[in-house]
């Protein structure tokens, strides 16, 4: 195991274009993504990838050499067909998997499900393919820090092509209710909630939008989730059981909050532990059993906390 991170989201850090002299230059990336992440990456062996957002980005994902930056981040960049990214970003992700996650609608009057949405679907799953294959093709055994919402497939594709791999996804956004997910298709809501599942660790701002992801998950056919928790302690941390490992010590504790998948690999039957460390604490501590843990919270402001280091115990 390595301290090796790989983030992935829709915008990267960095972008790229040509100046007034026909030379490339590197220009600070947009959005609130980029500010949550800066405190942590920085002295690590940290990877970027995201999709590009101007022709200097896809020259550089064609193997053009890219202007020094001056930070500890190397930037990769995927290339998606600008009418792909069309409908996976704006169609999908902005103006059904945002509006859904706020609550937007004029349920009365609006959305309208058609043919479109279901062409848009395929192109979000093909973006998310394509994040995940490449992810995969990463060396060695890095940490896959997967971000937001316009990648909540991803997590379920790289699982199949890693099974092994360590994978966090972290929701910048509310996570809408339950009842008011159901206003998405099923195939999309489902696809959402699968997706997410391929992660080992889930991160969401707030307990109650964890709750929410929960109580979703719940519905799917074939999911186990467990709802219990310690008296006065709200997690905003799920963890999914895709690679817990036996604890006798803990076989009579409470689960922790957590949901499970069919079909996913279970090394710990009744019992099991997600772990991870927790912010700003660098107490890395071992059970009797020798298993290296650490704890975990996460909380408005701590979004990038999770790209720090994580385990599973």
């Amino acid at each position: 195991m390595t301290d090796r991170i790989v983030v992935a989201s829709n915008r990267g850090p960095t972008s790229f274009d040509r100046d007034e002299r026909g030379e490339l230059v590197a220009q600070r990336g947009a959005g609130g993504l980029v500010t949550a992440l800066a405190g942590v990456l920085p002295g690590r062996d940290a990877t970027w990838i995201a999709a590009d957002m101007t022709e200097g980005d896809r020259e550089v994902a064609g193997g053009v050499e890219p202007p020094d930056t001056g930070g500890d981040v190397r930037m990769r960049y995927i290339v998606v067909e600008p009418e792909r990214y069309e409908r996976y970003y704006n169609e999908v992700a902005n103006r059904t998997l945002w509006f859904a996650y706020h609550y937007l609608w004029d349920t009365v009057r609006s959305p309208v499900f058609g043919r479109d949405t279901e062409a848009a679907w395929q192109d979000y799953t093909e973006v998310n393919r394509t994040f995940a294959e490449t992810l995969a093709r990463e060396p060695g055994d890095p940490a896959f820090l997967i971000q937001d919402y316009h990648l909540s497939l991803a997590p379920r594709f790289l699982r199949e092509l890693r099974p092994d791999a360590r994978i966090a996804h972290f929701s910048h956004t509310p996570f809408a209710g339950s009842t008011y997910l159901r206003i998405l298709p099923t195939t999309v809501r489902e696809g959402v909630l699968r997706g997410m599942l391929g992660a080992d660790v889930l991160g969401f701002q707030t307990g109650t939008w964890a709750e929410n992801f929960l109580f979703s998950a719940r519905g799917l056919s074939g999911a186990r989730v467990y709802l219990a928790r310690q008296r006065g302690v709200r997690s905003s941390c799920v963890c999914t059981r895709s690679r817990w490992r036996l604890l006798p010590s803990v076989a009579s504790r409470k689960r922790p909050r957590c949901a499970e998948s069919a079909g996913r690999s279970r090394r710990s039957a009744e019992t099991g532990r997600c772990c991870f460390e927790s912010i700003g604490s660098s107490s890395r501590r071992t059970s009797r059993e020798g298993f290296s843990h650490t704890s975990c919270s996460f909380g408005r402001g701590q979004t990038g906390a999770i790209a720090s280091r994580f385990s599973l115990c």
